[in-house]
C-alpha cells in the first residue's frame, strides 16, 4: 500500500480549509452573518459536516479567519498609503480615501459583527497554522505593526485621523474625528449598494470616493476656521 507524504497531507488540509473558508465567506456576503450554519458551510465547501470541526472549534472561529483574510491588507494598504505625509489635512484625507477604496475591494457591511480576534480561534494539534491556507492562518506575520489580528484593529485603524484632528484643531478634534469616521461609513453604505462588476460600477464607485474626500476636506476647512487654524497652519506644531 502506497504511502501518502506529509506534503500530500498537507495540499489536502490546505485545500479543504479553503473551501470551507470560501463558502463561509460567500455565506456570510449573500446572507449574512445569521445563516452562517456547519451545514450550510460544509454543503457549500463539498466536506462531510463533521470536518468542519477537525479545523476549526466553533462556527465563531470560522467567522475569524474568514475576517482574518482580508483585516492584514486593509491595515497594510492603510499604512502604506500614509506613509510620508506630514500634514495633517492630507493626512485625513488620505485616511478618508483609503479606507473607502479598501471597502470597495473588500466589502464592509457583510463584515459588520463578525469577531475580530482571531486570539482565540485555535486549531486542532492536527492542523497546525502552517498546515493552513496563507490567508487563514491566525498565527502573527512577525510584523509587529500589523495588529490586524486582535481587537484593536479598528482602534489602530482610527489612530491616525485622531492624531491629525489633535494636531491640526485641538478644539475642535473630537468633532472632527466623529465627522471624518461618520462620512466614511456614509461612502461605506454608498458603496456597498453601488455595482460590483463592469466599467459603469468602477466608475461610480470612483465618483463616490472622491466625493467624499472632498467632503472630508471642506470639513477640515470648517473646523480649522472655526478653531482659529489658517489655510497655511498645521496646528500647534507649527506654531513658533
Amino acid at each position: 500500500m502506497p504511502r501518502i507524504s506529509e506534503s500530500t497531507i498537507r495540499e489536502h488540509r490546505e485545500h479543504t480549509m479553503t473551501a470551507l473558508l470560501d463558502s463561509a465567506e460567500h455565506i456570510l456576503k449573500t446572507e449574512g452573518n445569521a445563516a452562517l450554519t456547519p451545514a450550510r458551510v460544509s454543503e457549500g465547501a463539498g466536506v462531510a459536516r463533521n470536518t468542519i470541526y477537525r479545523y476549526v472549534r466553533n462556527m465563531d472561529d470560522l467567522r475569524r479567519l474568514v475576517l482574518h483574510r482580508h483585516l492584514p491588507s486593509w491595515n497594510r494598504a492603510l499604512q502604506s498609503g500614509l506613509r510620508g505625509i506630514s500634514d495633517p489635512r492630507d493626512i485625513i484625507a488620505a485616511w478618508v480615501r483609503i479606507n473607502l477604496e479598501q471597502s470597495s475591494i473588500h466589502g464592509h457591511t457583510w463584515m459588520m459583527g463578525l469577531p475580530e480576534s482571531t486570539a482565540d480561534a485555535r486549531t486542532p494539534p492536527a492542523h497546525r497554522a502552517g498546515d493552513l491556507p496563507e490567508d487563514a492562518r491566525p498565527a502573527r506575520t512577525g510584523n509587529e505593526s500589523d495588529n490586524s489580528d486582535r481587537p484593536g484593529f479598528h482602534n489602530d485603524v482610527d489612530e491616525p485621523i485622531v492624531e491629525a484632528w489633535t494636531r491640526l484643531a485641538p478644539r475642535s478634534a473630537r468633532t472632527g474625528i466623529v465627522v471624518t469616521k461618520g462620512l466614511v461609513s456614509s461612502g461605506m453604505r454608498l458603496l456597498d449598494c453601488m455595482p460590483q462588476d463592469g466599467e459603469t460600477g468602477r466608475k461610480g464607485r470612483a465618483a463616490v470616493i472622491a466625493d467624499i474626500e472632498r467632503c472630508a476636506r471642506a470639513a477640515i476647512a470648517a473646523l480649522c476656521d472655526g478653531d482659529g487654524v489658517g489655510s497655511g497652519d498645521a496646528g500647534p506644531d507649527r506654531q513658533m
